[in-house]
């Protein structure tokens, strides 16, 4: 450092250097000019003074100490005189913002404030104020390096690291310096020099990020529940209090779990209801109204937009769950990867058993009555553990809040990957959590070797976990083909509704199957070849003619004009409710349907599409 500074080495070797405390200001403040250089010095005196970053345990000063109160002992006021550095540095510095200054050129400045935290941190501890030392690590890491040089950073991650092993704490402030540290472009290679259980989690984070940056733009097929609006009936205000009564006299340790479904079915918010499962297609299924399911809810992607609730009363069977509103289940939630629940406006409750790699709760009231989970994260702070922190091993920035999350998520998801380590070991989650919820577990997450699918699918015991819980992309053509063919109609209706277009073999096949309830699921999506709707629009069974009307609806195709005439004039009310809500009616249908008998036809043709 040049003039008028004293030369570190030598300024620290005067005997009036360790009088005291007093002395010691007086000393320092005879060289300081009043501006940046200040801290650049008081920083080598530091270093003088303390030259080896030192552990929690060691001696952290085993150089000089000042006898504050004049008595000549070294007692508990005394301090070293390298804190007594640091805190004037900080002084010097309080009135300049270094996170502003990220170049090459202001790293020094940034080593000297690093170094001043770091040194108060580590008397703090000495002196078993573990917050503070905490919050003063904090600092340290939070000041962020230039892109080109690191500086003292990789010592302040390796302090902050050190004390959470030791005194425990909140790794959140490192972890999100991890993500800011990569946001920044900054150097990584010392965060792999972390103690072990940071090092893992830090290799991880970065290896997630790499994948989130290289993943690809794909939007998964999105499918909005609204568009089915029509096809549930309303909920009577005798079946939502049957309800709640339903869920009052559950056992205690239920009870409890359906406390908000109650509270929200007391309210008439125009409630619609489903009779049984409720099948929907794969891709990203957005929840957009107040609905009651009676049986399971199977879909790929569960997403909920606009102010709604959902009841599940048998199980939610799905891949992913984003939720912002209410949602509530009955039965179980058996989840490929993740359960994100954020908004505190809303709440969502398990009375089965949740079942997911990771279950993510932000700022929700949100909760199950027993779980199957590699990790979890509640930022109402209840049992998080680094071990196990879903929002940390799922590579998602602790800073970052709902939608921004749920759409790294998503995008994971759409490009075929789980951001979490691989799962424990079939034999592990045996011993933890029981033969069943293992194997399930394996569905689920799409684990399966070819032969076990097909001997899991032909089993009759496990048939249906196949069928409502593999993963789309797990579905081959000779899959389908084997469930299409399926003994149980339960199979072969949730088949129905997953085929997509190039399927018309099967969907043929489906379409005349036997049981009136898998036509329906043939007749209803949206990909069932038109060559098929003459006979579908003429099966003898009205439930089957409906859905195909309301299956052109929800993906806004017309049917031709002699379909459209001759489902007009159906002899069944409900099949002609299903055409009264069509888009590009031809006006003879339109004219029938105006002067239908039935008043709900008419009141729907009325309603604005």
């Amino acid at each position: 450092m040049p003039l008028p500074y004293p030369d570190p080495a030598t300024f620290t070797s005067q005997p009036s250097f360790t009088d005291n405390a007093d002395d010691l200001a007086s000393l320092l403040d005879k060289h300081l000019c009043g501006n940046r250089d200040d801290a650049l010095w008081l920083h080598q005196i530091g270093m003088a003074l303390q030259p080896h970053d030192a552990g929690i345990d060691a001696k952290i000063f085993p150089t000089l100490f000042i006898d504050d109160d004049d008595d000549g002992d070294d007692d508990e006021e005394t301090q070293p005189a390298a804190l007594q550095i640091a805190i004037k540095l900080e002084q010097v510095l309080e009135r300049v913002d270094l996170t502003e200054d990220m170049s090459e050129a202001g790293e020094p400045l940034r080593d000297a404030l690093r170094w001043s935290y770091m040194t108060q941190a580590r008397a703090q501890a000495r002196d078993d104020d573990e917050f503070e030392a905490l919050e003063l690590a904090q600092k340290a890491v939070e000041l962020m390096p230039s892109s080109t040089c690191t500086g003292n950073h990789g010592s302040a991650f390796m302090l902050m690291a050190q004390m959470l092993d030791e005194v425990g704490g909140n790794a959140q402030a490192l972890v999100a310096s991890i993500h800011r540290l990569v946001d920044s472009g900054g150097s990584t290679a010392h965060l792999l020099a972390l103690p072990a259980d940071f090092s893992a989690l830090a290799a991880h984070i970065l290896a997630q990020r790499q994948l989130q940056q290289n993943d690809q733009d794909i939007v998964l097929p999105r499918r909005q529940l609204s568009d089915s609006f029509f096809r549930f009936r309303y909920a009577e205000a005798e079946e939502r209090q049957a309800l709640i009564d339903r869920g009052l006299a559950m056992p205690d340790g239920d009870r409890q779990w359906t406390e908000m479904a109650r509270t929200y079915l007391a309210m008439d918010s125009g409630w619609r209801i489903h009779e049984g499962d409720l099948y929907l297609p794969d891709g990203e299924t957005i929840v957009d109204l107040n609905l009651i399911v009676t049986g399971d809810l199977i879909c790929d992607v569960y997403s909920d937009e606009g102010e709604c609730t959902v009841l599940i009363l048998g199980d939610l069977r799905c891949q992913q769950v984003f939720s912002v509103y209410g949602l509530f289940v009955w039965g179980d939630a058996i989840v490929g990867d993740t359960v994100y629940q954020y908004y505190n406006d809303w709440a969502f409750e398990v009375v089965g058993t949740l079942s997911a790699r990771g279950f993510i709760v932000q700022d929700k009231s949100a909760g199950a009555h027993k779980t199957v989970l590699d990790y979890h994260y509640n930022s109402y702070g209840f049992d998080n553990q680094l071990s196990d922190h879903a929002m940390y091993w799922a590579g998602l920035n602790p800073e970052k809040r709902g939608g921004a999350s749920m759409n790294v998520l998503r995008r994971a998801y759409a490009n075929g990957r789980s951001p979490y380590p691989a799962p424990p070991a079939h034999e592990a989650r045996v011993q933890q959590h029981g033969e069943a919820r293992a194997w399930q577990r394996r569905i689920v997450e799409g684990s399966l070797t070819a032969e076990e699918t097909q001997a899991k699918l032909a089993d009759p015991d496990w048939a249906w976990q196949i069928a409502s819980l593999l993963p789309a992309p797990c579905w081959t053509p000779a899959l389908l083909e084997q469930a299409g063919h399926h003994p149980e109609p339960r199979i072969r209706a949730r088949t129905a509704a997953r085929l997509t277009q190039g399927a018309d073999t099967l969907f043929a096949h489906l379409a005349s199957d036997p049981v009136a309830a898998v036509r329906a699921e043939a007749a209803f999506n949206a990909h069932c070849p038109t060559a098929l709707w003459p006979a579908l629009a003429g099966d003898e069974d009205a439930d089957v003619r409906a859905a195909l009307a309301y299956g052109r609806y929800a993906c806004k195709t017309a049917l031709p004009e002699a379909l459209q005439l001759a489902l007009a004039s159906d002899q069944e009310s409900r099949v002609r409710r299903a055409m009264a809500v069509q888009t590009d009616l031809v006006d003879t249908a339109r004219q029938r349907l105006a002067q239908d008998p039935d008043e709900v036809v008419r009141s729907r043709l009325k309603e604005p599409r």
